[in-house]
């Protein structure tokens, strides 16, 4: 054991104990150790980084299955990480989402000019509605902010179900408002690689999930598979899929008001299908982002595939599919590779299908890590993200993007949250 120290006649091990080795806790993690305050991050998994998760090695470890972009990128903290780890960024691409960017098509037929500014109004309309509820007490669901009989609303539905991992109709409107605007950056080496770089000399233990946190006296018990650890405070970076599943056991229990935010905080499902390809492939003029309208399903509804087309580290594809879908891959992933190849095919004519080297898929719903993508809040329960962030009794502490309002969903809000948290225990420690 590192740093043994003697208080009130109790030994304990570590200053602060960290739960969760993904981006908040190795944000924490930093913080401390320039303060010299002795910590240790716990992870169940074998790897660090939570859902900053890089490929297998056939595919390409550029390849991020998590988070991949650096949403905000001109505040984001870690765009001034990559900076100093000399990590190229892609910032000409920062507007990649962009109705003006976007490449749309309807069976195989590019969108006309005409038919892109009136999605464009579509979408102007509703940021007006949302904005009129921004700052309003009473919430409904994001979907109520859009108009079912516009011709544009399935694309702007299907455009928020993948930002909010689940469908629009399931999340808080005034939860979603309170999100910023930015540039989104993209390294295209791999953001989960630069979060292993970027986390060396941090005291990580992997492989060693928590199964019980005795928070009931002055000293904290920590409880692993393998051994048993004591600290001071404690920082749960865990996901609220964890926390929800009850995989961790707490003496005393959790508050009621904490598990009641955290089942109003629930676990959204994003997962992404990326397709390798033979170089050579696409042309520069290939590169960005898609949004395809294909036939209606069987429920009589408009299919629609958005993905990513990039040449670098290799030439791939990237398809998103959230909510239900995002789902579904997990269940039946053969089902959907018939399908996107069936339609790469169709898009870019038989003979592509013959560079295809290997296809993949994220399963978040079912990582017993997480147990989802990324929280989202159900609808009137935006202000329970404060109650989720909220301390216990100035020994518990809790980080990550489901705790911080405004940048909830991304990484620079778990790196956010974790670094709020660490200077709440030092400003304790100080006093």
């Amino acid at each position: 054991m590192k740093a043994i120290f003697l208080s009130k006649k109790r030994i304990f091990n570590y200053e602060v104990i960290i739960v969760g080795a993904g981006i908040a806790g190795i944000s924490a993690a930093k913080i401390f150790d320039k303060n010299n305050i002795s910590n240790i991050v716990i992870e169940a998994n074998n790897r660090l980084g939570g859902r900053a998760k890089k490929a297998q090695k056939s595919f390409g470890s550029w390849f991020d299955l998590g988070c991949s972009y650096l949403h905000e990128g001109d505040i984001n903290p870690l765009t001034s990480i990559a900076k100093r780890l000399k990590i190229s960024i892609s910032n000409e691409k920062g507007d990649l989402f962009s109705i003006e960017k976007t490449k749309y098509f309807s069976k195989n037929n590019k969108f006309s000019l005409k038919k892109v500014g009136l999605l464009k109004n579509s979408y102007n309309d509703f940021l007006k509605n949302l904005n009129f509820h921004k700052n309003k007490v009473k919430d409904s669901s994001l979907s109520s902010c859009l108009n079912k009989v516009d011709p544009c609303y399935p694309i702007i539905f299907d455009y928020l179900t993948g930002l909010n991992a689940v469908e629009a109709n399931f999340v808080s409107k005034i939860d979603f408002a309170s999100v910023n605007d930015g540039k989104d950056l993209i390294i295209e080496s791999g953001l989960a690689k630069m979060i292993d770089r970027w986390a060396k000399g941090v005291n990580i233990i992997v492989d060693s999930p928590v199964m019980k946190i005795n928070w009931k006296k002055d000293i904290i018990e920590v409880h692993t598979n393998k051994q048993k650890y004591f600290s001071k405070s404690i920082i749960l970076t865990v996901s609220n899929g964890v926390l929800a599943n009850q995989d961790i056991k707490f003496i005393p229990n959790l508050p009621d008001y904490k598990m009641q935010a955290v089942q109003n905080l629930p676990m959204g499902i994003l997962n992404k299908i990326g397709v390798l390809f033979k170089e050579g492939t696409f042309k520069e003029k290939d590169i960005g982002w898609y949004v395809a309208l294909l036939d209606k399903d069987t429920d009589n509804k408009l299919e629609i595939i958005s993905f990513e087309i990039r040449k670098i580290e290799k030439e791939h594809m990237i398809f998103f599919f959230g909510g239900k879908k995002g789902l579904d891959i997990e269940n039946f992933p053969e089902k959907y590779y018939r399908s996107i190849v069936k339609f790469i095919k169709y898009q870019f004519g038989k003979r592509i299908k013959n560079n295809i080297i290997e296809i993949i898929h994220s399963s978040w719903g079912k990582d017993p890590y997480t147990k989802g993508s990324y929280s989202y809040a159900l609808p009137g329960h935006s202000s329970e993200r404060a109650l989720l962030k909220k301390p216990l009794e100035k020994k518990v502490y809790f980080a990550g993007e489901a705790t911080i309002k405004n940048y909830y969903g991304t990484c620079h809000g778990a790196y956010i949250s974790g670094a709020d948290a660490a200077k709440e225990i030092i400003s304790k420690l100080n006093n």
